[in-house]
């Protein structure tokens, strides 16, 4: 992750089986930093105040969230009833987004506000729940699973959930959203993968890269430039930006 100070979060290995997280300020400057009893750290956002979240495992290789305070204060949190928690978004509010286990074997969707109260939600009663991405509104995108298809869905900071499939999909993948609620992903039909974009009101627009066999929308900024990557006709896959 990068934030727009230019500070950056990630992991690097110390040995054959452990990793541990780093932040490198704007000037260069590389600290490392692990949750207490971590045997692997994952950082995977940084906000623009500094404050970064991620996941780590313990000593059984059970997964667990933390957040970073910008003065380095480490919290770790799991919803409840959880067996594997997994962060995957951070907005400048300090709102984290990510998905749990628990016994049994389902996997649920949970909002975490930052003054720490966890919130667990589902897309439908059955089926499993995957948040992607937070913006900076704390509206969170995914993906959920409905009988072995997955679908894309919305949810706003108050709660509700608007469930979405690119149009001529079989598969749909929401993995980015910006502060304006466009949603970026990409989507299976009986062919190939494509990119989308979803506007707040529902208006898609899809897209591929000139020639490509495959795209996939991976990032969005708050202009509407996204980012991915796609394969080519020899399977060779390369970057791209799409310009609004």
């Amino acid at each position: 992750g990068i934030n727009r100070r230019g500070a950056v979060t990630g992991y690097y290995a110390v040995d054959k089986h452990t990793v541990a997280g780093f932040v490198r300020s704007a000037r260069g400057r590389i600290r490392r930093f692990d949750p207490e009893g971590s045997y692997g750290t994952e950082p995977c956002c940084i906000n623009g105040t500094g404050v970064i979240a991620g996941t780590y495992r313990d000593i059984n290789f059970v997964h667990h969230g933390f957040v970073r305070a910008a003065d380095g204060t480490v919290t770790t949190f799991d919803p409840p009833e959880s067996i594997l928690t997994a962060v995957t978004g951070l907005n400048d509010n300090g709102d984290i987004a990510g998905d749990y286990q628990v016994a049994g074997g389902v996997i649920h969707g949970f909002f975490r506000s930052a003054d720490g109260t966890i919130t667990s939600f589902d897309v439908r009663k059955k089926g499993w729940t995957f948040p992607y991405s937070i913006s900076a509104k704390s509206a969170v995108t995914g993906f959920y699973d409905h009988g072995g298809m997955e679908s894309g869905f919305v949810r706003s900071a108050t709660g509700k959930i608007i469930r979405f499939d690119a149009p001529g999909s079989v598969d749909t993948f929401p993995a980015d959203i910006n502060r304006t609620g466009t949603i970026a992903g990409s989507y299976v039909d009986s062919s190939a993968e494509h990119g989308f974009l979803r506007e707040r009101n529902g208006q898609f627009t899809v897209f591929d890269v000139p020639k490509a066999n495959s795209t996939i929308a991976w990032g969005i900024n708050a202009a509407e430039w996204v980012t991915g990557w796609y394969s080519d006709s020899k399977g060779v896959t390369h970057g791209f930006i799409r310009e609004p």
